[in-house]
């Protein structure tokens, strides 16, 4: 007879390994823990949350960080997590019950698979007992009776100190710091939170804490500014069509407030841009974009660009209806992110009537760039593709002006376009701008003749420029 350890059949042969969807299963448990934390971090006092649970096995370091993640969370937030087994006091068949696969080998007969399963049992409790200690709070097992654990929170919530210390550790190394209590009083004993992880930096991150990063950054309600972002969302039909809109969106942050790392003589910067477009009423996310950008210049042009704004533009197609968008940026170096937050009302359009996209304001033109080799960009979505890019007409690029401020030695460019009813010439559209002050007309421009049709989708281009030399300062 073999004398190997007694295996579960799990029908691992014919299906993808179950230990690959528990990483999952852990990290939302564990994630929950901490979208809670985050919800009572601003609800003044002690918090305690009673966790009723079957355990929770974690499967890899994944779930250990999961786990540091949460456990943070909730000591920020002051919250004490009391972890109750709700599996309560078990029994253990040789060879696991009626929930578990049939075992192959002899060891079946000599107590091994009771070891496995009670071992399997107690793995389970570890994330348990991990969460509650480190929180300040207690973890229950094999309780027949769950009034004994709301009699311990009672007892434990009755009354209680709040002690703050300033600590003397500089380091930034992320670490779990241990806490002692005494008190010198006979006979009494105490109940304290057990430590914390202290702060970490960026640069020490793995490429799990970056990514939790964007993601917290991204799901929160609470706005970034550390880098400083302004973010335009415009609208066009895509190829004549009523019912798609394609919005390109522009971001822009200024050089002076980037930290520049040089290379071999050259200035390098990187950074992540992601987007997210979710419908107002729903909440349901409608469209994704994740670009990580990394711009290398030489001295030269390091002087030249640092003087200007870093422009990003990226889109995404729509249908019309109401929208929030949510653009963030974080700069690879050190971590900064700041995010922006706007509002995407796309109107629908009657192909029948003569309809305009909206108005873009710029005051700078510039050829098409060929691939350059200052820019570098990997996508981790695919780009909203268009058979042609609204921004640029007759070889020239529009970048977007964003912030809406000009000076006088500018010249003011607005671009848009106009979308001919079938069976209308579209060539016969004429487009003239006109600025207002205080609801009086204060300056206009000539008539002008389209600066591209499209014939095949009835769409029309302009391009209007005014000179602002002589235009005196205020809104318009």
């Amino acid at each position: 007879a073999s004398d190997t350890d007694a295996v579960e059949d799990t029908g691992a042969a014919f299906t993808a390994d179950e230990t690959e969807f528990n990483v999952f299963n852990t990290s939302r448990k564990l994630q929950a823990i901490q979208d809670l934390a985050n919800m009572l971090r601003f609800i003044p006092g002690k918090k305690q949350v009673i966790e009723f649970t079957g355990g929770i096995t974690q499967t890899g370091d994944e779930n250990r960080s999961d786990l540091r993640v949460a456990t943070d969370a909730a000591n920020k937030a002051n919250m004490s997590v009391y972890s109750v087994d709700a599996r309560g006091l078990q029994g253990a068949p040789p060879g696991g019950d009626a929930s578990t696969g049939a075992s192959a080998g002899s060891s079946m007969f000599r107590g091994a698979s009771v070891v496995r399963q009670t071992s399997q049992r107690d793995a389970s409790r570890d994330t348990l007992y991990t969460l509650a200690s480190d929180t300040g709070g207690k973890a229950f097992f094999d309780e027949g009776d769950l009034s004994t654990v709301f009699k311990e929170v009672q007892t434990d919530s009755s009354g209680y100190y709040l002690l703050g210390y300033l600590s003397s550790n500089s380091k930034m190394d992320g670490k779990w710091r241990r806490i002692r209590v005494k008190v010198e009083a006979p006979g009494s004993k105490i109940h304290w939170r057990e430590g914390y992880y202290g702060p970490k930096d960026y640069k020490i991150y793995n490429t799990e804490d970056k990514e939790r990063q964007l993601g917290d950054a991204m799901t929160s309600e609470i706005a970034r500014n550390e880098l400083p972002v302004v973010v335009e969302a415009d609208y066009f039909r895509v190829d004549g069509k009523a019912n798609e809109v394609y919005v390109p969106i522009s971001a822009k942050l200024p050089s002076t407030a980037l930290d520049w790392a040089e290379k071999k003589g050259q200035k390098e910067a990187q950074f992540d841009f992601l987007y997210q477009v979710t419908e107002e009423k729903s909440k349901r996310v409608v469209g994704t974009q994740r670009d990580t950008v990394k711009i290398t210049l030489d001295p030269a042009r390091f002087e030249e660009i640092k003087k200007k704004a870093l422009v990003y533009q990226g889109g995404l197609i729509l249908g019309p209806g109401k929208y929030k968008l949510k653009f963030l940026t974080r700069e690879n170096a050190n971590g900064r992110i700041g995010t922006f937050e706007d509002t995407l009302d796309l109107p629908s359009q009657d192909p029948k009537i003569l309809g305009i996209s909206s108005l873009m304001l710029s005051s700078q033109i510039e050829p098409v760039p060929a691939k350059s080799k200052e820019i570098q960009t990997k996508a981790a979505t695919t780009d909203a593709k268009v058979a042609k890019n609204p921004l640029a007409i007759a070889g020239d690029r529009v970048i977007p002006s964003v912030t809406h401020v000009f000076t006088s030695d500018q010249q003011l460019y607005v671009l848009f376009q106009a979308y001919a009813p079938a069976g209308s010439d579209p060539s016969k559209l004429r487009a003239a701008l006109v600025l207002f002050r205080g609801g009086v007309k204060s300056s206009e421009t000539q008539f002008i003749e389209p600066a591209e049709i499209d014939n095949a989708t009835h769409t029309v281009s302009f391009r209007l420029t005014m000179p602002l030399d002589k235009m005196p300062a205020g809104d318009r």
